[in-house]
């Protein structure tokens, strides 16, 4: 029996504590009003915030995305641009090769020209002996 006693007394106790506990605090009441408001618009607040910086987030990365196209874009353009300056240089290596022969033909077709019109007889332009200084004259 003592032995039931003491179990009943500790469970006694303990329920009276429990209810001790659970009893509100008439005091506390009013602060934790006060701490589930502020608690309440700090989340309103921190969604809002959460939710601009997702808008801002999208912004990016659309803008992010176009930009990709865009350099995308500009590199296709790059690569099609490199090959047409590949292709005209060849062109100018081409016309350059054309233009040397051509400039050496007509170097020789000139120098062919020039000896056909030269007079056939050479002729020496003799000066009189009287311009000749008279050291030269013997």
């Amino acid at each position: 029996m003592l032995r039931t006693y003491k179990v009943m007394l500790i469970l006694g106790l303990t329920m009276f504590g429990l209810w001790g506990c659970s009893k509100a605090n008439p005091t506390d009441s009013g602060t934790s009003t006060a701490k589930i408001q502020r608690l309440e618009d700090d989340l309103r607040s921190m969604t809002a915030e959460r939710d601009s910086y997702r808008q801002k987030l999208s912004n990016t990365e659309d803008q992010l995305r176009t930009e990709i196209y865009r350099t995308q874009a500009l590199d296709k353009e790059r690569g099609e641009l490199i090959v047409k300056l590949r292709e005209k240089t060849e062109e100018a290596k081409e016309l350059t090769v054309h233009f040397d022969g051509f400039r050496k033909n007509i170097k020789d077709l000139l120098g062919q020209a020039e000896t056909t019109l030269a007079p056939k007889s050479k002729t020496t332009n003799a000066l009189p002996t009287s311009f000749l200084k008279p050291e030269l004259k013997n």
